[in-house]
């Protein structure tokens, strides 16, 4: 019987690491735009699909063999969304620090303990490339995340309340025009992830990989996420667009908690998805120093989004969203439209239960299908006419009629 690699902590090391590397800044921000716009269905509809859509791939890739032979396929399209998930890490902290720091005063936030965090954490980033050491520094992240949110939902009672907030918006019909991408998104997205692959190739196992995947996502993530809705009334105030608002409903002590919670997970997030590509990078300056340029580009943006919310006016009053949250949309388009139709299209084969082949028919049957799909995607999450977002994903599902057959199918698991 396989064992356990040398230097891992086994599947529960690996859950723990699945469930930090998948608390990005949409579970931890997104849930408070969609209880401000859909209230508690809104957050169902968000939460359920990911959880199951990131669970699955536990289930769904038999064999390490098969994750190795994925990424070998597409590993261009994964590293390209590792790139796009470390940029929208860095211009959400700029936005989110920007607009506090600008609006209550650097004095309130004690910004020397907010950068003696990162530099701890950033630190702790090199102190070992072993999978055990990623395992034990998940763990130390969760619980420092766990604990932070534990001491404000204790010590410092928020408002609204869970039970205020939830239930302001009625049930709308919205919810279920939403549902068709939350699941699409969330379904696909995943088998572009690096982080889940390292897990998947060193779970040697089917049923190591089930109980990394499923307690990794079931368990650890879905605490991230569950907490998320404690603090969902004073994030979204964020979104308000007179700063006012912010400064007159955000204690100090909160806005310190919860900036430690949203590093702490950023820094690991941002390290894990690094350490799968940038390590060859840096044998190639050039590519490299792209990278760093888009890096100051992003946080630049950021930091104007924070400082500026209302610019530029023309766009932010047509919108009526502050210019962090038309951004931070931008940045969501990717997860809900263009990786996960590359996936359903290039990748996996649902029917057949093969991985497919890449070829130039499918490619440009994917990026024809994106075009048609982006005014209807455009109207549901900018203009927030949520009905549009079905037939947006029509589009998308009708596209595999066009993709053509594979031309040499991959098995999902190896022959015995």
């Amino acid at each position: 019987m396989p064992k356990t690699p040398p230097r891992s902590l086994g599947p529960t090391g690996w859950a723990v690491y699945l469930g930090c590397s998948w608390t990005w800044c949409i579970g931890m921000f997104l849930p408070a735009l969609l209880i401000r716009d859909l209230g508690f269905w809104g957050y169902v509809v968000f939460a359920v699909p990911n959880v199951v859509g990131a669970a699955a791939m536990g289930w769904v890739l038999k064999s390490p063999e098969s994750s190795r032979r994925l990424v070998g396929d597409h590993r261009p399209a994964a590293v390209m969304f590792s790139r796009v998930t470390i940029f929208f890490h860095e211009f959400w902290i700029a936005w989110l620090f920007g607009f506090a720091a600008f609006t209550l005063g650097w004095s309130n936030w004690n910004p020397i303990i907010v950068v003696a965090i990162a530099a701890l954490l950033m630190t702790a980033q090199s102190f070992g490339e072993g999978d055990k050491s990623l395992h034990v520094q998940a763990i130390v992240v969760w619980i420092v995340s766990a604990l932070l949110l534990l001491v404000l939902v204790i010590k410092q009672p928020l408002e609204p309340t869970p039970s205020e907030q939830l239930p302001a918006v009625p049930f709308s019909k919205d919810v279920l025009w939403l549902a068709p991408a939350s699941i699409f998104g969330f379904l696909f997205c995943p088998y572009l992830d690096l982080t889940f692959h390292r897990a998947r190739r060193s779970s040697p196992t089917p049923s190591a990989s089930r109980v990394a995947f499923g307690l990794g996502f079931g368990v650890f993530f879905f605490s991230m996420i569950v907490l998320t809705v404690l603090y969902a009334g004073p994030i979204a105030v964020l979104t308000d667009r007179d700063p006012d608002t912010f400064a007159r409903n955000t204690i100090p002590i909160v806005g310190l908690l919860l900036a430690a919670h949203f590093l702490t997970q950023m820094l690991f997030t941002t390290g894990v998805h690094r350490r799968e590509f940038l390590p060859n990078e840096r044998t190639r300056p050039g590519l490299f120093a792209w990278h760093q340029f888009v890096t100051i580009m992003v946080v630049c943006l950021g930091l104007l989004a924070g400082i500026r919310p209302e610019w530029p006016a023309t766009i932010t009053n047509w919108f009526d969203m502050t210019s962090g949250e038309i951004i931070y949309r931008a940045f969501l388009t990717f997860y809900g439209l263009i990786f996960p139709t590359y996936v359903y299209l290039n990748v996996w084969n649902v029917r057949g239960r093969c991985l497919r082949t890449r070829t130039q028919r499918s490619t440009l049957v994917t990026i024809i299908a994106i075009v048609l799909a982006s005014p209807f995607f455009f109207m549901g999450f900018f203009v927030r006419d949520e009905r549009y977002i079905p037939a947006g994903v029509a589009i998308l599902l009708a596209a595999k009629f066009f993709t053509g057959s594979e031309d040499r199918p991959r098995p999902l698991a190896q022959p015995a």
